[in-house]
């Protein structure tokens, strides 16, 4: 046996640990294009249900502040993790805790949009890994 042959024999088991950590309940969705109705004078955005079940989401770094033209924006970026059987996410659609199943959690988190920014490929992955941003206006 190699240690290769061991990984890929225990990777059914690392996988189901990884997604025992999961313990909030996540929505990703696809933002559509905005349509405007001229009869109402709103502008809506289409959303598409990609996935919605159990994720895992961390805080990765402290946050760090942008300049964007005449505005200065803090960025938050977050490790996000869905098991790994879930397929269709892309850069660009928008993540939210809906709940926690832990009261250990943060229940700020809890409805906050994120925006997915890049996502992990590899062989031996134990979950579907991805970053995502949440962007705060900076106060003065």
């Amino acid at each position: 046996m190699t240690l290769g042959n061991d990984v890929w024999a225990a990777l059914p088991e690392l996988q189901m640990y990884s997604s025992s950590l999961m313990r909030d309940l996540i929505r990703i969705d696809e933002l559509g294009e905005p349509v405007f109705n001229p009869a109402t004078g709103a502008t809506t955005r289409p959303v598409t249900l990609i996935y919605q079940g159990p994720g895992r989401v961390q805080n990765s770094m402290a946050p760090e502040p942008v300049d964007l033209a005449a505005d200065s924006v803090i960025i938050q970026r977050f490790d996000c993790s869905i098991p790994l059987t879930v397929e269709g996410i892309k850069v660009g659609h928008r993540v939210t805790v809906i709940n926690s199943a832990d009261d250990r959690q943060d229940p700020n988190l809890i409805g906050v949009p994120l925006i997915i920014r890049s996502i992990g490929h590899g062989t031996w992955t134990t979950s579907r890994r991805f970053t995502a941003t949440e962007q705060q206006q900076e106060a003065g």
